[in-house]
């Protein structure tokens, strides 16, 4: 399993508290991965949440690479808009 840390663009947002990544992680565990996490220059662009959950849940982390021109306009309007 790759180890991956946080882009600092992603830093913009806060994480989820513990209790709300445990419900993710079970979340995970029972239903999957939904959406996919984003990488950016080796990086977590996006879903630093999920890929924490599924690390907890011991779920193989399922990730893409970004694809765009503009990574900060994309993390505030996936993030905004959720």
């Amino acid at each position: 399993m790759d180890k991956y840390t946080d882009h600092p663009i992603a830093e913009l947002f806060p994480l989820m508290p513990d209790s709300e990544l445990q419900e993710l992680a079970d979340d995970i565990r029972d239903n999957g991965q939904r959406e996919d996490i984003v990488v950016y220059q080796g990086k977590i662009l996006d879903g630093r949440n999920r890929y924490r959950a599924c690390l907890l849940a011991d779920v193989e982390p399922r990730v893409r690479s970004y694809i765009g021109t503009d990574p900060i306009r994309d993390v505030l309007s996936w993030n905004l808009h959720r």
